[in-house]
């Protein structure tokens, strides 16, 4: 593990080529020291007001590394975030979100995630543009 500082990572988890097709949006301060990571995620869907964004914001997880071979990073995240109860209801209620990634020293790779009963699964990795 390496002693290095604390630093920040912008990367986005999705396969840009469909047209629709969600994409999360993670911002993560990273602890190379301690192995974790924490920050928060924004998944996004362009298709309108019928998909609006889901804001998770409170996102911790953690960093191994593989050690072997071209040495990859994998990452596994979790958060809860508040949705709102489909009418006539009212109120909120808490979500799940996950989501594991195997990245390489850029930050690129690929990864799966979930939200709002919805799984995402094996879409590229990069850093945000």
């Amino acid at each position: 593990m390496s002693t290095e500082g604390v630093y920040l990572v912008k990367i986005c988890v999705g396969d840009h080529t469909m047209d629709g097709a969600p994409s999360l949006h993670l911002s993560l301060m990273v602890s190379p020291s301690s192995g974790t990571v924490s920050g928060n995620a924004v998944v996004t869907q362009a298709l309108g007001p019928k998909y609006p964004p889901h804001e998770i914001p409170e996102v911790r997880g953690n960093i191994h590394h593989t050690g072997f071979g071209k040495d990859a990073r994998l990452v596994s995240l979790s958060g809860t975030y508040s949705v709102a109860v489909p009418p006539p209801a009212i109120g909120l209620s808490l979500a799940q979100f996950s989501a594991s990634l195997a990245v390489n020293e850029e930050w690129k790779g690929r990864g799966s995630y979930s939200y709002a009963g919805h799984v995402i699964a094996d879409v590229p990795v990069a850093p945000e543009k």
